[in-house]
């Protein structure tokens, strides 16, 4: 291919940061194809920047002594702008390239050197190969070396747009707010847009809706069809929600199955009817969905409306339990994710052409490249697996009969006939192949095609990365075959890390979805005594899982992984909750910032008393975070709940989480306590504990001390509260305590 095509690029939703598309590593594995296939061992790519040479990646230490060199005095100049030729078997038969090895300090017998192009055909940089021994066959090697040259102009040019589009959301404070599944906000967009509006609503006394939608039957749908299917769903839904919103609205992937909507000035007639016309776009998509519809009061604020919207969603949830649909697109299969369904195209930066607005996967941005590399309408890698053809990643401008996730018998497929040599590497015409009457030709609508083989590192087939156009294209050829193959070359990396982390992400979501089946979650109660007089005051509520399996720590930080964690806090809280009904005292829970500010949280401890309940709030959270934290939990506070922090957490960053939370009871970890009789330090840090919860109101819960030493000195310390202690353990002293 003699020179790169313009890239066409289509809408796909907010941007994420441009190394998703890996850069290095689609070089590190270009310039390992090329030395293997050429005999050269040195390759670097330079970039041109004014009268500069940029080396943005070698090979086995070639390119410049320093990043940045003068262009004139280069290699690529004399190839570029000196007139010496794209291939020299012997160096120093080309007095140019004699000259600038000299001056660059490169040792080289042989060189290549070919212009790097951008869209609009200008030179950006150039792609040089180098040996320290002469190569006389290097001349039949040249198609190929342009071939990569233009693949890694296209890729250089797709990961300086990305940047651009990254840069503004980063300015905007965006990229740590965006779900990467849907391009929807997230959860910390949700919370930050509640704050904000809040602020604006209480100021300006304008009224504000909130939306909370659920998706029906996508845990079924998960277990039958697989989480592929579930997240194009999920991607299905954001796109149909996106589009029935204003701009200033807010619309957020809340977690799970779970959306938010956010209506600034908006009455609550117009919310109904916002809800009443998501509620049918969602389902002439096939997608059955819950939803409740609440507007701000001035007493409960946006956290109220929240909390009503929530629980109007679970009324209609009831309401409609039986008769929901499960989450199928009309046409019976998965719609595929094509650019231009959702989104706006973001403009063309710096004469670049467009790129895409998002790009939610690695693999996908390469995708985007590859099929703007041939300039065909659809990309896409299947994977292989026994008899089966699996869509892994689709990319297309026009509708195709299938995407991503989707399966379908491998026999006969032009995927197999590729993998079985019996397809070439191009087709430019398929009406004019031995493949005009194909089943797969004819129900793609295959006119062109272009397809490559992957391979796996252990060198086993994988699958295939085909591009095909529903036109015929007489251009496409050979060199395009070629540059598809060299780009599923540098995909397979990503291919096999993402595969590696979504095999990780899998098993866990399976232990998750398997633990009932292996006796549940239980929760088991400590007691907590006073050790002034030896009173049970409460309990301290610590969640068992099965026997054998992994401990509680480690199924909480896998689910939180793989943004699990909430759901498990949920069935954890909802044990403990109902194993405490009959127990005498309070009652410690425990729950993450994001648990505990859910309108579910608060309708669960709601219906359980709160006054019995001492909840103690785990992880970091940011001064937002913190203050929305206190604000969700005002009503329950009213109502009688009591929080905890532990000591660690309580006292990090100045104190600000005590600060803002003002617990009622501060906890001392088991790690203190352990030895604490003997060792100077810990009883250092309980005495000041002592003043310091002291001179809050709060009190103090040891956890698990371990000896009548330890319990005889927390005693003495004036230590009130111990948990995990069997009763006849502690020793009464004179002094009433009591509960926190």
């Amino acid at each position: 291919m003699e020179s790169a095509r313009p890239a066409v690029a289509a809408a796909r939703g907010p941007a994420v940061p441009s190394g998703a598309l890996d850069f290095s590593a689609a070089t590190r594995s270009a310039f390992a194809d090329l030395s293997g296939r050429t005999g050269l061992e040195h390759w670097w790519l330079v970039r041109r920047r004014g009268d500069e040479q940029v080396v943005l990646a070698d090979l086995a230490g070639a390119g410049a002594r320093s990043s940045a060199v003068p262009w004139r005095s280069g290699v690529p100049a004399a190839a570029l702008d000196g007139g010496a030729p794209p291939v020299a078997p012997v160096v120093a038969d080309v007095p140019a390239f004699a000259a600038a090895c000299a001056a660059s300090g490169l040792d080289a017998a042989s060189l290549v050197v070919v212009p790097v192009l951008s869209g609009q055909g200008a030179v950006v940089g150039a792609l040089c190969g180098a040996s320290e021994l002469a190569r006389p066959d290097l001349a039949a090697h040249l198609p190929g070396v342009r071939a990569a040259a233009d693949l890694l102009g296209l890729l250089l040019e797709q990961v300086l747009a990305l940047d651009d589009v990254v840069r503004r959301a980063e300015n905007a404070e965006a990229a740590a707010h965006t779900d990467p599944l849907t391009g929807l906000g997230n959860r910390r967009a949700w919370d930050a847009a509640l704050l904000a509006e809040e602020e604006r609503a209480a100021r300006h006394g304008t009224p504000t809706a909130v939306l909370v939608l659920d998706l029906d039957g996508l845990k079924q749908l998960n277990d039958t069809a697989g989480h592929d299917a579930g997240d194009d769903v999920l991607r299905q839904a954001g796109a149909a929600l996106r589009a029935q919103v204003r701009g200033q609205d807010a619309v957020v992937r809340l977690g799970g199955d779970e959306f938010g909507v956010l209506l600034p000035d908006t009455e609550r007639a117009v919310a109904v009817a916002v809800a009443a016309r998501v509620r049918s776009a969602l389902g002439a998509a096939g997608i059955g969905v819950s939803c409740g519809v609440a507007t701000r009061t001035g007493q409960d604020g946006l956290l109220g409306a929240w909390r009503a919207a929530d629980e109007a969603m679970y009324a209609d949830k009831r309401a409609r339990r039986g008769r929901r649909s499960a989450p199928l697109s009309s046409s019976g299969v998965w719609s595929v994710r094509a650019p231009g369904t959702a989104g706006g195209a973001v403009p063309a930066v710096g004469g670049r052409p467009p790129v895409p607005a998002a790009v939610d996967r690695g693999v996908d941005a390469l995708l985007e490249v590859a099929r703007a590399q041939v300039g065909v309408d659809v990309a896409f890698i299947s994977v292989l697996e026994g008899g089966q053809r699996r869509f892994r990643n689709v990319v297309a401008r026009v509708r195709v009969p299938f995407a991503a996730g989707t399966s379908e018998p491998r026999e006969g497929t032009v995927c197999d006939l590729l993998v079985r040599g019996r397809l070439p590497g191009a087709v430019p015409d398929t009406a004019d192949s031995a493949v005009a009457y194909h089943p797969d030709v004819r129900a793609m609508s295959i006119g062109s095609h272009v397809g490559a083989v992957l391979h796996r590192a252990d060198g086993t087939p994988y699958g295939t990365l085909c591009a095909f156009s529903q036109r015929p294209d007489p251009h496409l050829g050979a060199p395009d075959a070629e540059a598809l193959a060299a780009l599923g070359r540098a995909v397979m990396g990503l291919v096999e890390a993402e595969d590696a982390a979504e095999g990780r992400a899998r098993a866990v979501r399976s232990r998750l979805e398997g633990l009932d089946e292996q006796g549940g979650l239980r929760t088991a109660f400590q007691p907590v005594l006073s050790l002034a007089d030896g009173a049970l005051v409460g309990h301290d509520a610590e969640t068992a899982f099965p026997r054998g399996t992994a401990a509680p720590g480690a199924w909480f930080s896998e689910a939180r992984a793989v943004g699990a964690s909430g759901p498990l806090e949920a069935a954890a809280l909802a044990d403990a909750l109902d194993a405490s009904r009959d127990l005498a005292g309070w009652v410690l829970v425990r729950a993450s910032p994001a648990t505990a500010t859910i309108p579910a949280f608060a309708r669960r401890t709601a219906a359980v008393d709160p006054s019995r309940l001492v909840l103690q709030v785990l992880g970091e959270a940011e001064a937002g975070d913190l203050d929305q934290l206190r604000s969700a939990l005002a009503p329950l506070r009213r109502d009688g709940l009591r929080l905890a922090l532990e000591v660690g957490a309580a006292v990090d960053r100045g104190g600000e989480r005590v600060l803002a939370l003002e617990p009622e009871v501060v906890v001392v970890h088991r790690r203190v306590v352990a030895g604490v009789a003997t060792s100077r330090h810990r009883r250092a840090l309980v005495t000041g504990l002592v003043a310091f919860s002291e001179a809050l109101g709060a009190q103090l819960l040891a956890r698990g001390p371990t000896s009548a030493e330890e319990l005889a000195w927390l005693r003495t310390a004036g230590v009130p509260l111990a948990h995990g202690v069997a009763p006849d353990a502690a020793e009464p002293a004179p002094g009433p305590v009591g509960g926190p």
